[in-house]
């Protein structure tokens, strides 16, 4: 959801946006026949009955679900894992904003092509796991393909959290986005 948050926000405040970066983010209409695969925890929280009750109820299980579902290699997944996204979203205002938005999730203004058009002017890179069980990978090639320049970077046997699963991999390829994005208009600079 905070690659979608992202791109909603470039797309309104450009000005203020130097360089967007996209990982496994979600915006454009589901095609997949199948949804009703999603964690439960998702299929919950959209729930219009059951995801309010969920807000003051401890979702530890639900948060282990989520990012089960979320890696390829689950074993990666471990107590003190669990227990940061837990405690993360525990902060103020944190589940209300969730509720808002998984509710909300079929009625939300969808990325098109037309749409995110004006992103061009803004170097975008896009992180993606080749194995995302919740924003495929279909999504990722959608942004890039959208947003003329884009690129793109696809991460084998990586589930929707490769800052997680592919640290390493992950941080270098944003650091050599950031320092194209910073370095590069100043070296050119130099060389003139």
């Amino acid at each position: 959801m905070g690659g979608n948050v992202s791109w909603e926000y470039a797309l309104a405040h450009p000005e203020q946006v130097e360089a967007l970066i996209l990982v496994d983010a979600s915006g454009w209409q589901e095609t997949r026949a199948n949804l009703d695969r999603d964690p439960p925890v998702f299929k919950l929280l959209r729930d219009p009955n059951i995801g309010p009750a969920l807000r003051d109820l401890d979702a530890t299980g639900l948060v282990r679900q989520g990012l089960e579902a979320g890696f390829t290699d689950t074993s990666l997944v471990d107590d003190a894992m669990v227990t940061r996204y837990a405690e993360l979203a525990r902060a103020p205002g944190h589940r209300d904003i969730l509720l808002q938005m998984t509710l909300g999730f079929r009625e939300r203004n969808f990325a098109t092509p037309e749409r995110l058009a004006t992103l061009a002017n803004i170097p975008v890179l896009i992180l993606h796991g080749d194995s995302d069980r919740i924003v495929p990978l279909e999504h990722g090639r959608q942004f890039q393909a959208a947003i003329n320049g884009a690129e793109i970077v696809v991460f084998d046997g990586t589930g929707h959290i490769p800052q997680e699963e592919r640290p390493d991999e992950s941080a270098l390829a944003v650091s050599e986005f950031l320092y194209r994005v910073h370095e590069g208009p100043a070296l050119a600079t130099a060389a003139n």
